[in-house]
């Protein structure tokens, strides 16, 4: 027989031994809880342990609201004080006509007729203090390419109605910039009308075009419509007796977009 006390002993001992276990199985389970003994480890690792700030259900986060980087609006340099020279873009542009047409041979019914074309010029120098002093130059369109959804018609008016083979090109040169807005921004759209001579089969009669354009980064961007008669430039109206007559009064659309020419470098490389 061992003394009590020695039973006592080892009792306590073993104890002690399954606490350790105990204790041990639990810090491996919750690798966060950190030992309070002085063989503790010390993290080096940037990330922090703090854990997450709940949200309330349906609310996004902080970093879920951040605001995205926005693409600029303005040019690369100061609005004010300066002038820049645009050109358009005729892989971005596009003029068309639109005229009424009457088909006999169908009691009367009317269609409309639609053309287009890519072949387009011109440039202008925008004033940014005071845009409607820009300095417009002529803007041209090659109405020998106008096609449209007929090839016998679109040859007919190349060779004898509008006779675009013999005066291809039509001009408008800008006068005047009317009802222009006090409150011009980049990338907001303005109306306002343009005010010049359109030059057709070589008859120059005055046109307004009722015009919107936006500014967003280096391109200038709109649209600009005029309504003409055809008589007013001693065009005969197309007519085929007794199958098609062609009612006066053609729509013109020019869908543009005009990009700013690089500028030389400043002084200094800037």
């Amino acid at each position: 027989m061992y003394p009590i006390w020695q039973v006592m002993l080892g009792l306590f001992g073993l104890v002690a031994i399954c606490m350790g276990g105990v204790l041990s199985a639990a810090c491996n389970d919750h690798p966060g809880v950190a030992s309070s003994g002085p063989q503790a480890a010390v993290s080096t690792s940037p990330v922090s342990t703090l854990a997450p700030t709940p949200t309330v259900a349906g609310t996004p986060s902080v970093a879920a609201q951040a605001t995205p980087t926005r693409t600029p609006t303005l040019p690369p340099r100061p609005l004010t004080g300066r002038t820049e020279t645009f050109a358009i873009v005729p892989e971005e542009s596009m003029l068309t006509y639109t005229i009424t047409q009457v088909l006999l041979d169908e009691g009367g019914r009317t269609e409309q007729v639609v053309g287009r074309t890519r072949q387009l010029a011109g440039q202008f120098a925008l004033n940014y203090d005071d845009p409607r002093n820009s300095g417009f130059g002529m803007i041209t369109a090659n109405l020998n390419t106008l096609t449209s959804d007929n090839p016998e018609r679109d040859e007919a008016l190349r060779s004898n109605w509008l006779e675009f083979a013999r005066f291809p090109l039509a001009y408008f040169l800008v006068r005047e910039v009317r009802n222009f807005p006090p409150d011009f921004q980049p990338a907001k759209p303005l109306d306002f009308q343009l005010v010049g001579d359109l030059t057709l089969k070589g008859v120059t009669r005055p046109t307004t075009w009722d015009t919107t354009a936006a500014l967003y980064l280096d391109r200038l961007k709109g649209t600009a419509t005029t309504r003409i008669n055809l008589a007013d430039f001693g065009i005969p109206l197309p007519l085929v007796p007794g199958l098609i007559e062609v009612t006066d009064g053609v729509t013109v659309t020019l869908e543009y977009t005009f990009k700013m020419i690089q500028p030389p470098p400043l002084p200094g490389g800037t």
